[in-house]
């Protein structure tokens, strides 16, 4: 399942015209976000638990954390 972050996020005008929801240092941005979001809701567990089921599998495959793309399909790290 991808998440879609990119279809997710309000950005200003000239951002959304440059191809801003598939930036990867915006999707970056936005998934750091979650995790501190996480945090502050549920405490070190519940980030812990996003990282873990989204990040941490990617990380031991090797691959790059491609699936914050916007609509990317794939084995990336915003799939769950």
């Amino acid at each position: 399942m991808s998440w879609k972050l990119g279809q997710a996020i309000l950005l200003g005008h000239g951002e959304a015209q440059n191809g801003g929801c598939d930036r990867s240092s915006i999707l970056c941005d936005v998934m750091e976000s979650v995790i501190a979001a996480a945090y502050l809701d549920g405490g070190f567990e519940a980030a812990k638990g996003i990282i873990d089921r989204l990040i941490l599998p990617e990380a031991r495959r090797g691959g790059k954390a491609s699936g914050f793309q916007n609509g990317a399909a794939g084995a990336g790290a915003a799939e769950a």
